[in-house]
């Protein structure tokens, strides 16, 4: 932990719940994560390296076609 520099975080739109956060394992080793707020809206959550070696990261909204209400 002596090393961390940084710490980034990004605002949902509106709250989320206890399944409001997952990681996903991607099958070439990289890591995800994906958080939801209550309003539907879905965002991804990487970082991706540059060619320096330095960590940039990464929000991007998923959109889905069709998510049901329950």
């Amino acid at each position: 932990m002596e090393n961390i520099i940084d710490a980034h975080y990004f605002v949902l739109p509106s709250q989320g719940n206890v399944y409001s956060l997952t990681k996903l394992c991607v099958s070439n080793g990289a890591n995800k994560i994906l958080a939801a707020s209550l309003r539907r809206k879905v965002f991804s959550f990487e970082y991706s390296g540059d060619s320096d070696g330095f960590l940039k990261p990464t929000v991007k909204e998923v959109l889905f076609t069709y998510i049901p209400s329950k």
